[in-house]
């Protein structure tokens, strides 16, 4: 009976070591307009935040975009793009395609 709880044992904790090692922390650099150089990066910082699984926000009003750190067993880039898409109003794509940056 001891062997049989040992090896249910071993086979749990072998299960949450591989799922623990499946989550990988990801980082995503994401385009947000912004007018407002004082008020808009710690409202999209706290936004961005509280999200489930986010580790690290910073965002750059000189760049125009909030880098993300988030494990991608909690969530993804396409739920931060939603949340920053709520905030402005606005749906945020893949970004221009190279030979457009040069009209810009």
């Amino acid at each position: 009976m001891n062997r049989i709880l040992f090896r249910i044992a071993i086979a749990v904790a072998a299960l949450a070591v591989g799922q623990a090692a499946l989550a990988a922390s990801q980082t995503v650099t994401l385009p947000v307009k912004m007018t407002c150089p004082m008020s808009e990066p710690p409202v999209i910082t706290l936004l961005l935040s509280r999200v489930a699984g986010v580790s690290e926000v910073e965002v750059s009003y000189d760049d125009q975009a909030a880098t993300v750190v988030f494990d991608d067993a909690k969530t993804d880039a396409d739920a931060l793009k939603a949340v920053l898409a709520e905030f402005t109003g606005e749906q945020l794509g893949p970004g221009p395609a190279p030979d457009d940056l040069d009209d810009m």
